[in-house]
């Protein structure tokens, strides 16, 4: 008897198996989060860039653009600088016709790049990569202006820290009108009862009050009325406060807690407007002449190290 023979699978071109791995990382994004799942994307997506057909190039452009953006929304440093860098670098090599395609996604990585950069005190960093970003593309459409609310909110680095006002107070003495910056080392935290990464900033931020408290520390936040609570609409300020009263003591937030009015459209309540908050949780940390030393937008469990060595060294000064 004859038998046909055996037919080799054909081996998949550079361009299927870009288009194979891509949709495997935006599978794999729909996962439940952790270290196995993010160190499975960062497995394919180094495969993915070790191809070398161009036809590759939007495949790798759409996976580090998506990863980019899961790590900036979820606060994880490593991931946004090194898939910041790939975008930015790899963006110098483009045709014009390309500049255009990516240029909004590379600029993002500009801004991202400069908010993991300053989170880790590396403020001058973060400065020069906004100011490059208008330079270096100029023919993406309002590049300067879209950059500058980042690129402002880091120059308050070294400036004075505006008082923290608000006409109601939870966890401060009766009439309470504004806390000044000067005087103590203090992590000041912008934040919502609505907010995830708010909440996951709160262990971390009770152990170092544990840590540091009794050495002049001190934690201050600041938030504002949202008309509601969980599924609570709408809500009158009174009933508000008394959620944001109970939500906070279940988190052991026992620190005086600003409440402004709720801001009105675009326009900003004037803490935030102050402290040009543009993403919550935003944390600055004041030194004892009440200057703006460090500003981090967004946080995961890493920033507690670089917060405790920075507040360390802060209340060493004079």
């Amino acid at each position: 008897m004859a038998f046909a023979p055996q037919q080799t699978p054909a081996t998949p071109s550079e361009a299927d198996r870009a288009a194979q791995l891509l949709a495997s990382i935006k599978k794999t994004l729909s996962e439940p989060k952790g270290d196995v799942r993010n160190a499975t994307l960062e497995r394919m997506s180094d495969e993915l860039d070790r191809l070398k057909d161009p036809a590759a190039l939007a495949a790798k452009f759409s996976a580090h653009t998506s990863l980019n953006g899961y790590y900036r929304a979820d606060d994880i440093d490593a991931g946004i600088i090194k898939h910041s860098t790939w975008l930015i670098n790899t963006g110098k090599t483009l045709s014009p016709e390309q500049r255009k395609q990516y240029g909004q996604s590379i600029v993002s990585a500009y801004e991202n790049m400069a908010e993991a950069h300053a989170g880790q005190g590396r403020n001058d960093e973060a400065i020069a990569l906004l100011k490059r970003a208008p330079v270096e593309w100029p023919d993406v459409p309002n590049v300067a202006e879209r950059t500058k609310p980042t690129l402002d909110r880091y120059l308050l680095v070294g400036t004075p820290a505006a008082a923290i006002s608000a006409p109601r107070w939870i966890n401060a003495p009766a009439g309470t009108s504004s806390i000044d910056m000067k005087g103590h080392v203090t992590l000041l935290e912008f934040t919502a009862h609505w907010c995830g990464p708010c909440r996951e900033s709160y262990p971390g931020i009770n152990r170092l009050r544990t840590r540091f408290e009794s050495r002049g520390f001190r934690v201050v936040l600041a938030t504002q009325l949202y008309g509601y609570f969980g599924t609570e609409r709408p809500l009158d300020a009174a009933a508000e406060i008394e959620r944001d009263q109970k939500y906070f003591a279940e988190h052991g937030m026992t620190v005086p807690v600003a409440v402004d009015d709720r801001s009105a459209g675009a326009a900003r309540n004037n803490n935030d407007a102050a402290y040009k908050v543009g993403g919550i949780p935003q944390i600055h940390l004041v030194d004892k002449q009440g200057r703006i030393r460090l500003v981090m937008v967004g946080y995961d469990d890493a920033n507690e190290s670089k917060l405790a060595k920075m507040i360390e060294d802060l209340l060493k000064e004079k």
